[in-house]
Formats: structure tokens, sequence, C-alpha cells
């Protein structure tokens, strides 16, 4: 810009364009950095998402403003010509010149035709902030909510849960339908199965789980199916295997999921839940009513499958232990217990040392001992100086029973894993819980959630990202107001922000419109990523109004009038803040094309970004000139001695500028 105003040396040109920007790169930076360092505050597991992000930002921003002040301005001196006048206007660097201006140009004048209708009627100015902050409510409330995004990492986990009784063999039959199916299935590349043990129902002979590993993305096929989409993402593989395993095997309960994203912490984007019986009743009539729950949310369209592995119909022993003849024996009924638990179970009992290495002692019956009640009788208990059979103390009655009884809280549960429907959130599924809750389950049953599900619900009920939020405005007010030494020109600022606020929200709920028609794009939700991109978007829709109050509360402080700065300031800085924003908006559509590792998390943040730029941008551009000039002129209201300090400098400016251009005359002469 100095070169074209007739500037010859680079280091002049740039040391006086760093002369009218420096406070403004200073300004964005302290506003960016306050944005971030208030978002390290947070706890919890969502704390920690943000921890790193706002750790990183912050310090990739104050690195970068070093950077801007330093390094860049050393460049620029250093390679910066200004253009000698001999390259033809005819030649390609000269045409693209020519018609950047020519383009530059007709988009300046029709912003400056709109901006002056914009000031001529400041109205729409006011009523677009009110607007944009309506929508942004509504935005927020239909979007679907989540915590972290399910990602696609190839693999698919089947937990599979036989009838109560069954053995083994059974359940390795069950195990060898799944297996006919998946080797059928095109886009699984290698599985391993384990019958013995599932992932969600624990160890059992009835309990098996098979791990399957897909075939990376471009290699998956791409046939289309109807109401689906496209099968080339993990989420709806999931759904398609999940609906066809239940329909060919009917005698087993197959669930299938996704490994989750935080590891060790939940299955994915399944619903972990707890019913609980704070009556502490009979478990069989609280086994009944979760089935009745259990039915009524299956017909719900949010799940697509909610289950529980728990069962009362498992055949067992019930142990009696005749305490009379184990007193008559001098025994207690504990050692009757434990002797017989160390032969049918197993026990530690001692240590020994061989060739240098510590071995362990393990005492228990070989299995072919302990397959029938008569085998009680070859069991002994040492009672004195002789031995004496354990079934002389031990009654064993054939019972149905649980195979695990567990409690949550203190109190007795039954454990519930529910799966959204395609198009649905695991938020979706929490409320409709609450709801299926409170239409058929009596008031002494309560539920609570488990693992990252009790994380996410709780962060439904927290406010604590709205204050997070409310805390980076005011930061931003208050450096704004130093910085300015105004309490009133920030506000121009800060109320530039609800309208890219809403872009990003409303265009995240345009993009699920297209994912509704279009379903292989994929959701987004507002979780961590979103609103992470939304505090970035924050700063850098600040930094963009700042430009402009800047330069026109500098040229105001050299005697200009307030709509005449508004003006030039908005004429003045559209190139750089449509070149900052052209920026921003082409690095981020990588984002929202991505597929992948990590597409879901890149996705989400490019839409939220994206979207937040070009609406809060366009916004700025002719809101922020109206915010200035109406809060500038309210400052001077307030504070009459700046507007006098601002009249005696302009004179002292025009005083200087006349002298200057006699002087320059009379040296002509």
């Amino acid at each position: 810009a100095k070169f074209d105003a007739g500037y010859k040396s680079a280091y002049q040109a740039t040391k006086d364009a760093m002369g009218d920007v420096t406070m403004a790169v200073i300004s964005c930076t302290f506003v960016f950095m306050a944005v971030f360092i208030p978002v390290t505050m947070m706890s919890g597991t969502s704390g920690m998402f943000y921890t790193q992000f706002g750790i990183t930002m912050a310090t990739a921003v104050g690195i970068s403003c070093i950077s801007a002040l330093v390094v860049c301005p050393a460049l620029c001196a250093m390679m910066m010509r200004p253009s000698d006048g001999k390259k033809s206007p005819k030649s390609f660097n000269g045409r693209v010149k020519a018609a950047y201006n020519a383009s530059f140009g007709a988009v300046m004048g029709k912003y400056t035709h709109a901006l002056r209708g914009v000031v001529n009627h400041r109205w729409l100015a006011w009523g677009s902030v009110i607007g944009a902050a309506l929508l942004l409510i509504l935005a927020m409330k239909a979007l679907p909510k989540g915590l972290v995004p399910q990602e696609d990492q190839g693999v698919l986990m089947v937990n599979v849960t036989c009838p109560p009784g069954s053995n083994l063999g059974f359940t390795e039959k069950v195990l060898d339908k799944v297996q006919a199916i998946v080797e059928k299935d095109e886009d699984i590349a290698d599985f391993s199965r384990v019958s013995g043990y599932g992932m969600m129902s624990g160890q059992g002979a009835a309990n098996a789980m098979v791990i399957l590993r897909l075939k990376h993305w471009s290699q998956r096929s791409g046939n289309w199916i109807p109401g689906s989409g496209y099968i080339h993402t993990s989420s709806i593989k999931k759904y398609m295997l999940m609906g066809q395993l239940a329909r060919e095997i009917p005698e087993a309960q197959i669930f299938v999921f996704e490994p989750g994203m935080i590891p060790g912490y939940g299955m994915g984007s399944n619903v972990d839940l707890h019913l609980q019986d704070k009556s502490d009743g009979d478990k069989g009539q609280f086994l009944q009513l979760t089935q009745q729950f259990l039915g009524a949310l299956n017909q719900r369209p949010e799940v697509q499958m909610a289950m529980t592995s728990y069962a009362r119909t498992y055949p067992q022993y019930r142990v009696e232990v005749d305490a009379a003849q184990c007193k008559l024996a001098g025994l207690s009924p504990h050692t009757v217990l434990s002797t017989l638990g160390s032969y049918c179970g197993g026990s530690y009992v001692s240590n020994f040392n061989q060739f240098g290495k510590v071995y362990r002692v393990m005492l228990q019956t070989d299995p072919k001992f302990r397959t029938s009640q008569a085998d009680l009788s070859n069991m002994y208990v040492r009672n004195g100086a002789s031995m004496a059979p354990i079934s002389q103390f031990v009654k064993l009655t054939p019972i149905l029973g649980p195979e695990n009884d567990t409690r949550f809280n203190l109190f007795s549960e039954i454990s519930i894993m529910a799966s959204p429907a395609p198009g649905f959130t695991s938020t979706d599924v929490m409320r409709a819980v609450d709801e299926v809750k409170q239409q058929t389950l009596p008031d002494y049953i309560s539920y609570e959630y488990g693992s990252i599900s009790r994380e996410e619900f709780q962060q439904m009920g927290s406010n604590q990202t709205i204050l997070i939020y409310a805390v980076c405005v005011i930061l931003i007010f208050l450096i704004l107001s130093c910085l300015y030494e105004s309490f009133m020109v920030p506000f121009a600022v800060i109320l530039s922000v609800p309208a890219g606020l809403m872009g990003s929200f409303g265009f995240a709920w345009l993009w699920n419109q297209v994912y509704s028609v279009f379903p292989p794009i994929g959701q987004i939700e507002n979780n961590i990523y979103l609103q992470t991109g939304v505090i970035m978007l924050i700063g850098l829709l600040a930094k963009t109004a700042i430009l402009i109050t800047e330069f026109a509360l500098e040229r105001r402080r050299k005697g200009m009038g307030i709509v005449e700065a508004a003006y030039a300031a908005a004429e003045a800085r559209l190139r750089p803040i449509l070149m900052t924003v052209l920026t921003c908006v082409l690095g981020m559509m990588p984002l929202l094309f991505s597929t992948g590792a990590g597409a879901n998390g890149n996705r989400t943040i490019g839409v939220g970004v994206v979207g937040g730029m070009i609406v809060g941008t366009f916004a700025i551009l002719f809101t922020v000139p109206v915010f200035f000039i109406f809060f500038e002129w309210l400052q001077e209201i307030i504070r009459p001695a700046m507007k006098e300090e601002m009249d005696q400098q302009f004179m002292k400016e025009l005083e200087r500028s006349q002298r200057e251009k006699a002087e320059n005359q009379s040296k002509e002469q």
C-alpha cells in the first residue's frame, strides 16, 4: 500500500506501515489470547479438551504476534521492492494486477454505496444484531448435542450373549454363524473371535465377542442403501451389520458398537445406562419393570437398539452349610466354604523358589473330579487330625438365578446399553430415556449414566460453557477498554460477535438438513469440537472488528468527523479484511470435505468456522461502522473533554500541514 502511495524505499515503507498497524496487531493478539486463556480453566473431561486447545492456540497466537512485529517487517524490507513501471501492462503480471484492481474497485464501489445506505438507516444494524441473537438461540436448540464425535477408526466390536445356561459348544455354533456372515462382507478385512467372554456381558460360557477390522476407506463398497446412504463409514456399517445379525441369528442377543474415542472410557456413541432400585425390593420384579422399559425404549425412533445382558435364568446351585453339623465337628462354616472354593474355584496358597525364580502355588481340583454332586464326597476338609468329606456339611440345591449381581451407587442395579439410530445422537437417546422412564417406571426406580455418557449428561445440564463464553467477552471488553481508553467503543466490537455465532450454528444446522438427504456427508453435533471452533471464531471476528474500529478511532483522534472516520476506516480496511477472511475460509475448506481418520472432528470445526466467518464478516463490514458512530458519539457526550482534545489536535495537525505546504512551495520557488 505504501508503494502504491509513491514510496520508493522498502525500509521507509515498512517502517511507516508498521506505525499504522502495530497497535492493531497488539490489540488483536491480546484479544485473541484473552479468548483462549479462560477455556483452560474448565473442569471435567471436556475441560481436558478445552485446556489442550486453549493452551495450543494462545501459545501459537503469541508467537505469531512476535513474528508479525519482528520477522515479517524485516522480510518485507529485505524482499519487497516497488514497481519500476517498466513491465508491460500486457504481461501476465500486469493483466492479473489490472483484473484484480478492476474487480476490487467494483467491489469497493458497491460496498461503499451499500455502507452509506446502512448508515443512513441505522436501525438495520441494530435489527440485524437482535435477529442474529434470536436465530442463534433457535439454531443452538435445533442442533443435536454430543460430547465427542465418533470417528471412523476402522474397527467394530460385536458382543454376543447366548441364552442363559448355554455351554461353550452352543456359543461356538453361534460364533460360526457370525463368522459366516462376516466372511461374506466385502468391507471387512480381518476378524478375531473369542468365546467365554463378552465386551459388555463379561465372563461366562454364554458370552462371546468378535473384533472386526474394516478395510481402508478407499477400498470399501459404495452401494447406495435407501435411508442410510453409502456404506463407507464404520457408523453406517455398524447399523447395517447389527440388523443383519439380528435377523439371521435370532437365538442370540448381538450388539455391534464402535470402540470409544477416549480409550477405556465407554463404548463409542452408545449410552451406558444404569437403572437403580432404591427400594431394594425383589430383583425379579425389578427385571420385569426393566423389560417393560426396554420394550418402550426400543419403540422410540431415536434408539436403534437397547438391551441388557442381565438375566435371572442361569442354572446354578445354592450352597447351604449345615452350621449345627459344623459345630459338632469343631469346624466353622467359613472353613468349609473356603475349602470348597479352593477345590472348585482355585486359590493362591503359597510360593516356592526354583531356578532363581519365584513361582506361585495354586490349589484347584482337576476339572474331571468336580463335575457332579457326587464329587463332593471326594473333597475333604481338615477336622483336627483327620479329614472329613465336605458332603457331610454342605447341601446343594439346583436353582435359577443371575450370573452376576451388581450395585451402582450402593443400589441394586441393571445395566442397559442403548445405541442411537441413524441421524440421532446420544443426547437424543438421553432425552428419550427420560421421557420413557416417566411413562413406564415407578418413582422408586431411578437411573444414572456411566462412563462417557455420564460426562455428556453433566455437560447437558451444565452452564459451564456459557460461563466461559461470558468470561471471554468480558475479557475482550476490558482489554479493548484499556486500549481505546473508552468504555463505549469496545461495544462496537462485541456486538459484532452474535452474527458470526449465528452463522456458525446456523451453517451447522443447514449442513444437517443436507445430511438428511445425503447421509454420507456426516451429521454435525454441538459438541466440544464445534464449541472450540466457536471460541476461535470469537477471536477471529473480534480481530476483524478491531481492524475497523482501531483505524476509525485513530482518524477521529486526528480530527476527522465521526461519520467520515467510520467511512474512511471501513474503506481502508476492506482489502486486508477480505484477504484474511478468504485465507481463513479457503484454509478450512479441506476440513469440510475430509474423510478417513478424524473426519468427523475436522468437519465439525470446519463447518463452524467457515459458516461463522462468512456470515460474521459480512455483518461486521456493515454493522461495525454504524456501532462505532453511535458509541463514539455517546462517548464524546459523556466525556466532552476528549472531544475538545481531539478538536485541538485536529487544529494542530491542520496548522502543521499548512505550514509544511507553505515551506514546500517556497522551496519550489
